[in-house]
């Protein structure tokens, strides 16, 4: 979002002093490292699993700071993820594939920093099968709608209507709302969904 508004080299600047910032504060033997765009990997050597997430909050808190340039300052939004070796895996790719893992499941519980946990390889592409297939579901009308009437007790009428959407995965089995539809947020779905959910209401209602 910064190289796209302000320049890549305002980007640059930012990821440069997000560096000096890690690199100052860490210990002499952990290695910092930038692995992509917008991610940094830090290797503690020496940190106990007890204190391993108050020392990833320190160094997310250090970027949590902002930056402030010649004619604006930027606050950015910094999730952390935790791995320990041996314990989560014992070869680079499966510790970076699972330190992704923990940092998404921070974000969901904004937490800030999360934790790997077993069995989160599970969970991980049971959320990558349902962002999936909930685009198809949509697409192809396979959700449904059903209604909770809203009654005033003093006349003991229905006055209205709320419209839930239900969604029965052809695998999976039924899916609760309160799975997908924050999916649905995170992977930019919510205004196809949305709009189904208004179509399809609208539809009924002219039947």
């Amino acid at each position: 979002e910064i190289n796209a508004s302000l320049g890549h080299h305002v980007g640059d600047d930012v990821l440069r002093e997000a560096a000096r910032r890690l690199r100052a504060n860490s210990a002499p033997d952990d290695i910092v490292a930038r692995l992509g765009e917008n991610q940094f990997l830090l290797v503690a050597r020496n940190c106990t699993p007890q204190r391993a997430p108050l020392y990833a909050d320190q160094m997310a808190g250090l970027i949590r700071r902002g930056f402030h340039l010649e004619e604006m300052s930027l606050q950015l939004h910094v999730g952390a993820g935790i791995c320990l070796y041996p314990e989560h895996g014992r070869t680079a790719s499966e510790l970076l594939r699972r330190v992704q893992i923990a940092i998404e499941d921070g974000d969901e519980a904004w937490t800030r920093v999360g934790i790997y946990r077993s069995g989160g390889d599970e969970e991980h592409r049971r959320r990558l099968k349902l962002a999936t297939d909930l685009r198809g579901a949509i697409e192809s009308n396979a959700l449904t709608l059903m209604y909770q009437p809203k009654v005033a007790m003093e006349t003991r009428s229905v006055r209205s209507l709320e419209a839930l959407v239900r969604w029965t995965h052809p695998e999976i089995g039924v899916v609760s709302p309160g799975e997908f539809v924050p999916l649905a947020e995170r992977t930019g779905g919510a205004r196809r969904l949305t709009s189904w959910v208004l179509g399809e209401a609208i539809r009924q209602m002219g039947v």
